[in-house]
């Protein structure tokens, strides 16, 4: 068999564990115990129970991990057959991970050919070690803070959770690693909504939007100077139901990119896998009025159009500012969404201010108002789209900008190269989307045999 193939794990009573580890469990009943009958605390004594709890119990943790790390080097044979020669098992050499629960030393099992050159570690392969020393769910948790905060600060939370304690340069270095495997994951892999069950049964709608948001670039970030700034996109999908409540939204996010063309990409693909799968569900596209993305939102052939009411709305306060009436961007607001034939009755009223303004700078205002409203017209029947429980408004991914770039990538001082701004981005969309862990067993299926320092395992076999 596989030198992999271990034993399968059966339920172990406390008196079988190593002494170490017995003694370690033994000392934490004895400190909670303690802790019962020493009477009434103060509020800084609890903190230290706490804090004592948690440092005895992670010790234990990962005295466990230790053992089972050693068992698992005492089912490997002497020798094994790999590309064809055979190595034999040699001394073992002291290897340090970091678990979830923290560092762990163990004597990693070895072999080499009895020549001098490289050494085989198959312990690697079967742990499935993230960039040579993490664990996966170590890897996870990695790649999940940074995409939250910058590597310094979560290496800081890390510390004070007492938990892994990865240094700075190793998060950074993790999460652009695992977001090429990301990036090199199949397109079809990268479709989260696999089936209808993704999707909520109440769903009677999506609104499908796409936006822009400047990043700060650094130098040579895409080719541009420092302190250059480009527009990043944020993309959405949200789910509604019949009474126009949200339900999910999955969220897309690109550093600056000619055309939006990945957006593009995964919002189409996702719209197109939505009505494979729940062809009942209609698709209302919902956009400000920017020329290319309403070019791209009518290619989805959408069974509805806004759009956006509150830039919409903007336009009426820019007109209202010249149009001596009071009270009237109030009752045309109004209008605008309440009416059936709101938009009709604006571009009325506001052709009949246009030559009326006092001034050509209010007049060239109003006229570009109108214009606006006429070239959008069929994207503003807001009263039938509230009446159809569809949404008007392109909140969600405006909130997507901020929730997605600004909180994460636009703090004081930060320059950004793109490939490790997508990989923020792309990691914190997953996590929005409430995708990250399954994107996370995707790459750990796709690696198959995890990284090895020395050399690539592959069909090992026990020598005859």
């Amino acid at each position: 068999m596989s030198i992999l193939q271990l034993p399968n794990s059966k339920s172990t009573d406390s008196n079988e564990l190593p002494s170490e580890v017995q003694e370690n469990m033994r000392g934490l009943v004895d400190f909670v115990l303690s802790q019962h009958t020493s009477g009434p605390t103060s509020p800084e004594e609890f903190e230290g129970v706490e804090i004592n709890a948690r440092d005895v119990g992670m010790a234990v943790s990962r005295l466990i991990i230790k053992e089972h790390l050693d068992a698992q080097n005492r089912h490997y044979p002497k020798r094994i057959e790999q590309g064809g020669q055979t190595w034999y098992r040699a001394n073992p050499t002291p290897h340090t991970i970091i678990t979830a629960v923290g560092s762990v030393e163990f004597e990693r099992c070895r072999y080499r050919t009895g020549k001098p050159g490289l050494s085989l570690f198959p312990v690697d392969d079967s742990l499935g070690l993230v960039d040579g020393h993490l664990t996966r769910r170590a890897g996870l948790l990695s790649v999940e803070m940074t995409s939250h905060c910058p590597p310094r600060e979560a290496h800081e939370i890390f510390r004070k959770m007492g938990m892994l304690e990865p240094s700075a340069s190793t998060l950074h270095r993790v999460t652009r690693l695992m977001h090429a495997e990301w990036d090199a994951t199949a397109p079809e892999d990268k479709q989260m909504i696999r089936s209808g069950e993704d999707i909520p049964g109440e769903a009677t709608s999506i609104a499908v939007s796409l936006d822009g948001i400047m990043v700060p670039l650094a130098n040579g970030g895409g080719g541009v100077s420092e302190g250059s700034w480009r527009e990043a996109s944020c993309g959405t999908v949200s789910f509604q139901d019949g009474e126009g409540n949200r339900l999910k939204t999955l969220y897309y996010g690109r550093m600056p990119e000619s055309g939006k063309a990945t957006l593009k990409g995964q919002l189409a693909t996702t719209v197109a896998q939505v009505r494979d799968l729940r062809p009942d569900i209609r698709v209302a596209a919902i956009a400000d009025g920017a020329v290319d993305n309403w070019t791209f939102l009518e290619g989805l052939d959408p069974d509805a159009r806004a759009l956006d009411f509150w830039h919409a709305c903007q336009h009426l306060a820019d007109a209202s500012d010249h149009i001596a009436k009071e009270g009237w961007f109030t009752t045309w607001r109004r209008t605008l969404r309440d009416d059936p034939d709101g938009v009709g009755k604006v571009i009325r009223s506001l052709r009949y201010y246009k030559g009326r303004a006092k001034e050509p700078r209010g007049r060239e205002t109003i006229r570009r108002v109108l214009n606006y409203f006429v070239k959008n017209r069929s994207r503003m029947r807001y009263s039938e789209l509230r009446a159809e429980k569809l949404a008007i408004g392109s909140g969600v991914v405006e909130a997507a900008n901020k929730t997605l770039v600004t909180a994460r990538m636009k703090r004081s001082g930060m320059r950004w190269h793109i490939k490790s701004g997508q990989a923020i981005l792309s990691f914190r969309a997953l996590q929005k989307s409430g995708f990250l862990e399954s994107a996370w067993a995707i790459m750990m299926d796709k690696r198959g045999a995890a990284a090895n320092n020395n050399f690539a395992v592959e069909n090992l076999a026990t020598a005859a």
